[in-house]
């Protein structure tokens, strides 16, 4: 017996997002590195700042979205968010304080 698997809206238009992505990202990745790594050159920048400079400021960017997108989805606990927080950043015994 043969599974049918019929694909909904919400499956079509994220495949559909991932494609868009998937081609999109990696022609505004190389336009992103030619343009930071010529103004690193026109302003002097030493040799190994011309050529970490793009990747170091596309790669924040990455890992920004990243864990925004990490903090967006459903499935994110905000608890365990502020147990990790208490465990590294609170003394002892002190509360959860949200800066």
């Amino acid at each position: 017996m043969r599974a049918v698997v019929t694909m909904t809206g919400t499956d079509l238009y994220q495949i559909l997002t991932a494609l868009a992505v998937l081609l999109v990202a990696p022609i505004a990745a190389v336009i992103s590195y030619q343009h930071v790594l010529a103004l690193a050159i026109r302003y002097g920048q030493p040799a190994v700042a011309v050529y970490l400079l793009p990747v170091s400021i596309d790669g924040l960017v990455a890992v920004s979205s990243l864990v925004m997108l990490r903090a967006a989805w459903p499935a994110t606990s905000a608890t365990a968010w502020h147990t990790a927080g208490q465990v590294r950043c609170c003394p002892a015994g002190q509360p959860w304080r949200s800066w």
